[in-house]
């Protein structure tokens, strides 16, 4: 699958707002998504590195280095977007997904 082809697939129901909400995230996401779509990641693991990321990021906060914890925090909410992304491609969707989600924001 080419990355346009893949890119149809992870079409949204509200990707306009999404994509107001998320301007620099929502276009960086499709390629990460794919990336590791290529690498057979399935959206459950990308969810799994999505909570890593974030816990990383707050810990490199609490030790006060701001700049990769920055970073780190702005690839937490691509890799967020990332997991829904291969999932719609997929067509492998967890129902338990949101409530994972909703979690590893936490």
């Amino acid at each position: 699958m080419k990355l346009q082809e893949f890119e149809k697939k992870t079409h949204r129901g509200n990707k306009l707002i999404n994509d107001k909400l998320h301007f620099f995230s929502s276009k960086s996401s499709v390629i990460i998504s794919f990336i590791l779509f290529k690498l057979n990641f399935s959206a459950n693991q990308v969810t799994f590195l999505f909570g890593l990321a974030g816990i990383l990021s707050a810990n490199l906060f609490l030790h006060k280095q701001f700049i990769i914890g920055y970073l780190l925090w702005r690839l937490h909410i691509i890799i967020d977007m990332a997991d829904g992304n291969i999932a719609r491609a997929s067509k492998k969707f967890n129902i338990f997904a949101p409530s994972i989600d909703k979690i590893a924001i936490i």
